[in-house]
């Protein structure tokens, strides 16, 4: 829109030059928790400047719905030892640990806010967003999936399966020390 097209035009050379700093250092904190994940996960013999290459190759397909097209990292991994398993792991817990982060934003801000509507929402969420790690955690839970999974054809039987033990193989990069 015109307004934003104007705040735009009104930055200072300085105000970019911060943006430019913050966004950069955001990239540069997430890669380090993704390699932390991968290399946590999993003994890996790929160095630092390849892992980070094929970080940002991922960003590729990030305008994906949900950025799942950030998977294309498991495939350049897939060559350095590193299972899709491990990989899709580690995306999902940053996906997840993205989205406890907006909804605890969103929830300081909400307590400034004096809309019942909004409180309600924000709340709402935070509670479904709280209530998947211990589902995700829940061991009997996925066993249970798993073994319903036995009962279906065997391609969708496999792929349940797959689900379920990459989400509960999440859970070890979703403990406290983590």
């Amino acid at each position: 829109t015109q307004a934003t097209i104007s705040q735009i035009q009104n930055l200072s050379l300085s105000s970019w030059v911060w943006l430019i700093l913050l966004s950069v250092a955001n990239y540069i904190l997430r890669f380090v928790r993704w390699n932390w994940y991968i290399k946590s996960s999993v003994k890996t013999q790929l160095n630092m400047a390849t892992h980070l290459l094929i970080y940002i190759a991922g960003f590729s397909l990030t305008t994906t719905p949900g950025k799942a097209g950030e998977v294309l990292r498991s495939f350049y991994l897939k060559f350095y030892g590193i299972s899709y398993q491990t990989s899709i792991c580690a995306l999902f817990v940053e996906r997840l640990i993205d989205l406890i982060s907006i909804v605890l934003l969103s929830m300081l801000f909400v307590s400034y806010s004096t809309d019942p509507t909004l409180i309600g929402g924000v709340t709402f969420c935070g509670i479904i967003v709280i209530a998947i790690l211990p589902i995700v955690r829940n061991k009997r839970l996925w066993e249970a999936i798993k073994k319903s999974g036995r009962h279906l054809s065997k391609t969708l039987g496999n792929a349940l399966s797959n689900v379920a033990n990459t989400i509960h193989s999440s859970a070890t990069l979703l403990t406290i020390r983590r």
